[in-house]
């Protein structure tokens, strides 16, 4: 309980709150577009970056931690296509849209996650940021596999996605990040730490505010899906979070890493996987998938969700 309602004052969590206030009552707040733009792409290669000085001074990484992010990234797309297909009577576009955008990974959950373990002084495992990006290509991959499957015609989309999943502005940063990281010199390395690991709590926290004006306004545009929209935003994190930790724990991650792999499997991509969608699945509809990944998941996770991931990580691990 002291672990949610100290998550409550996190400064992230009341940016977003912040943005969906200002939305509801219609302030003229608004962060432009290529402010929004340039905020992600710091934040991925930040966490990239990140990740490749903890690898830089961790130890060998586990395969089997990485085989466990790979079967999250396997399972979680098509459990969320099941869902949407047989519970929520979506077609196929739809479905697809919700498996990708389940499948793949909220860069901004995954950072809010890292901040939650640094407060709680728990380590988080260096294998973490490579299964992100397995997480962000598999679902990517899946998600059209299963519309091609319906669609024989669909290869040249799939080529499309192939092509984005290793190649898109999301993977080549993070990796990007990633190699910086860990084989740039100890010189190199402070500079960077000052230009982007240090100022990266104040670049999410501003995100977090105009992805709250996005929330509410996302709402607003699927209202007569919300009853299947909340439950299914809601249920379906907490059930891959637990995967998640419970994975995290068989394979020997600490319970820092064991509560964020949760972090990751629980989380929606409101960056990367609308991105592909748009392009290679255009018949999917952004008000579902967008509203389920950012305005119920994402706030889910920021307020409830992550506190609960870390607090089953601690009991199961200690």
């Amino acid at each position: 309980m002291i672990a949610f309602l100290e998550n409550l004052t996190n400064p992230g969590v009341i940016g977003f709150s912040l943005g969906g206030f200002a939305a509801l009552v219609r302030s003229d707040l608004k962060v432009p577009a290529p402010v929004h733009d340039a905020l992600s792409m710091v934040l991925l290669f930040a966490i990239g970056l990140k990740g490749g000085i903890a690898m830089r001074y961790g130890a060998d990484l586990p395969m089997i931690q990485i085989l466990a992010g790979a079967a999250i990234g396997l399972t979680s797309p098509l459990i969320a296509y099941w869902i949407a297909r047989r519970i929520g009577l979506m077609d196929v576009p739809n479905a697809a849209g919700m498996a990708a955008t389940y499948g793949s990974v909220s860069a901004v959950t995954y950072m809010a996650g890292l901040q939650f373990a640094d407060t709680a002084s728990l380590k988080v495992d260096a294998t973490l940021p490579i299964i992100l990006v397995i997480l962000e290509m598999l679902a990517l991959i899946l998600a059209l596999g299963l519309v091609s499957r319906h669609k024989p015609s669909g290869g040249n989309r799939f080529r499309a996605v192939i092509h984005e999943s290793l190649c898109g502005q999301s993977i080549l940063l993070l990796v990007g990040g990633l190699l910086i990281g860990s084989l740039c010199t100890e010189k190199a390395l402070g500079s960077l730490k000052a230009g982007f690991i240090i100022p990266m709590e104040g670049f999410l926290v501003f995100f977090l505010l105009e992805l709250g004006i996005l929330a509410a306004n996302t709402i607003r545009e699927a209202r007569s899906r919300l009853p299947f929209l909340i439950p299914f935003g809601t249920l379906l994190p907490i059930a891959l979070g637990v995967l998640g930790v419970f994975l995290g724990k068989a394979t020997g991650m600490g319970p820092g890493g064991a509560a964020t792999l949760g972090t990751l499997a629980a989380s929606g991509s409101y960056i990367a996987a609308p991105a592909m969608l748009r392009t290679s699945i255009p018949e999917a509809d952004p008000a579902l998938y967008l509203t389920a990944a950012l305005g119920i998941t994402l706030p889910f996770n920021l307020g409830l969700g992550i506190p609960l991931y870390f607090t089953l990580a601690q009991k199961w691990i200690g």
